[in-house]
């Protein structure tokens, strides 16, 4: 008798003909569309050669920051950092 074997799905395990299987793996393919879209539409909007690109507002305003709220920002900026979000409450939860 010859070995039976499933091969993976994109509907995580569940049964091939499921619907929810199918919404889910149509979701994923429409979300991959959008995202594919948006970094088009980026690159299109990408300034051409030669030609000067401006800063976004808040970056433009780093210009004249006083050396605290430079600090400032730059604990801000460390925070959000994804890593270190993990990091931090990983670190909150086991502290004594």
């Amino acid at each position: 008798m010859p070995a039976r074997s499933e091969a993976p799905t994109l509907g995580s395990g569940q049964h091939p003909d499921s619907t929810s299987s199918a919404i889910a793996d149509w979701g994923r393919v429409l979300a991959g569309g959008a995202l594919i879209g948006l970094g088009a539409r980026t690159w299109g909007k990408r300034p051409r050669a030669r030609e000067r690109a401006e800063p976004p507002r808040w970056m433009a305003s780093l210009d004249d920051a006083t050396a605290g709220r430079a600090l400032l920002l730059g604990a801000l900026l460390s925070g959000v950092n994804p890593k270190n979000l993990i990091l931090n409450a990983s670190w909150s939860t086991t502290a004594p």
